[in-house]
């Protein structure tokens, strides 16, 4: 099962896959896209969309395009205003 693809400073997560698994782990999706972009946490297309096209596999797929930190994979203390609005 391939769920997108990832390089040095992206995570890009085929859309539906992105949904689905929000879903199953009790969160809207929406709502997550809508706060990550207000944080600057997705890169966003030209019209504003919460999701940019992505060439996978010869085909381009509408994509979640987190942005990925130096830090990633260490613990660290995060700021109210990055915290998660529930």
């Amino acid at each position: 099962e391939r769920w997108g693809c990832l390089d040095d400073n992206f995570a890009y997560i085929i859309k539906s896959i992105f949904d689905s698994k929000m879903q199953e782990a009790g969160f809207n999706p929406d709502s997550f896209l809508s706060w990550a972009k207000r944080r600057g946490k997705i890169e966003c297309d030209a019209q504003g969309r919460r999701t940019k096209s992505k060439w996978l596999n010869g085909s381009g797929v509408r994509c979640v395009w987190l942005k990925r930190t130096e830090n990633e994979g260490e613990f660290s203390d995060m700021d109210e205003k990055d915290a998660l609005p529930f």
